[in-house]
């Protein structure tokens, strides 16, 4: 079937999987412009779930996109590119893909625990200095389901994104290596390779909790951010188990709280109710809250690479949506600005 822009954003585009892996150097903004990408990905076969047109598009959904963009803009440039024209230089919003050769010297190194360790660790009560955020039992659950996902042969003929890549190995040892990697750091994955500061993604998310406004100035334009959030459709989402996913039609997430949500659709969403966004492997986070006017931004070093739920980032999510509610009860201004006299 024809794909439009919003079946990718809503990752119901048939185009989840590859059956031909691509060579991280092929997303080097140079390459990019070559076209080889974007070759690939117009002769790969379509693929959809059995149940369900919503199929998570981990890598391939930012592919697609920057294409566009790509072709869409008078300039033709690449969505790096875009972004460090429009969010870094104009606004100071210290948000990168695809960084130049300077800026990998401001990178810090990507750090995880192996599998024995996080094993190990996951024997300890949290009480008593465990690393790990379950107990032995329901990490042993999780490290199955991840190796499923992500470790086993796939089934249904599908490659490893990138060529050459083993799926068999330590996620401990490999997600880290290759992530600190220059050529990814350096390549254009709008899915996966954004490098930001907490304080960046935080900036960036007030922006849009209050409409696109920054210091001033705009992100987007009222126009673009409605558009954004519009449409949103709440599907299955076979790569989440089935857990239901409410895409916009911009490719946002609105989290909402179902009275029927099973334990997976708990585990994702508990403590984000009304916030918009995106999280990331490993445990980052960028989501805004348009009703209470919150952004949250978190990122990491250290990555959880077993947390499909992003445990750390959400529990924090939760507490400051309950702050600033509780100050809103009393009419606190959480920003600490002086009280204005009033007759």
């Amino acid at each position: 079937p024809d794909v439009k822009v919003e079946d990718v954003l809503r990752h119901e585009s048939g185009l989840a999987n590859l059956h031909v892996g691509i060579e991280p150097t092929h997303l080097l903004k140079d390459h990019l412009h070559k076209g080889t990408v974007a070759s690939l990905i117009a002769n790969n076969k379509q693929t959809f779930p059995d149940s369900t047109p919503r199929e998570y598009h981990n890598l391939t959904g930012g592919w697609i996109i920057n294409e566009v963009v790509r072709k869409a803009t008078p300039d033709n440039v690449t969505l790096g590119t875009y972004i460090r024209r429009e969010f870094y230089k104009k606004h100071n919003v210290d948000v990168h893909l695809g960084l130049t050769k300077e800026e990998l010297a401001r990178t810090h190194p990507l750090k995880a625990m192996t599998v024995t360790k996080a094993v190990l660790q996951s024997l300890i009560p949290n009480a008593f200095g465990g690393e790990v955020e379950h107990n032995i039992f329901v990490f042993g659950k999780i490290l199955n389901s991840f190796k499923k996902k992500f470790m086993e042969v796939e089934k249904r003929g599908f490659a490893p994104m990138f060529a050459g890549q083993s799926q068999q190995g330590d996620p401990g040892k490999s997600i880290p290596e290759f992530f600190n990697s220059s050529v990814w750091r350096e390549g254009e994955s709008p899915a996966g390779s954004v490098h930001a500061s907490a304080r960046a993604l935080a900036k960036l998310a007030a922006a849009m909790s209050m409409g696109g406004k920054v210091e001033g100035g705009e992100v987007i334009t009222p126009g673009a951010w409605s558009l954004l959030h519009a449409n949103p459709v709440c599907r299955p989402d076979a790569q989440f188990g089935m857990a239901r996913t409410e895409f916009t039609q911009g490719g946002v997430n609105m989290y909402k709280d179902y009275e029927d949500d099973t334990m997976k659709e708990r585990l994702m969403k508990s403590g984000r109710d009304g916030f918009v966004g995106w999280k990331g492997m490993g445990g980052s986070v960028i989501q805004w809250h348009p009703k209470l006017q919150i952004g949250f931004g978190y990122a990491c070093t250290f990555l959880t690479w077993w947390d499909m739920v992003n445990t750390k980032a959400r529990k924090m999510q939760k507490e400051v949506k309950s702050c600033v509610q509780r100050a809103k009860e009393k009419n606190t201004d959480v920003n600490n600005n002086e009280p204005t006299a009033t007759s």
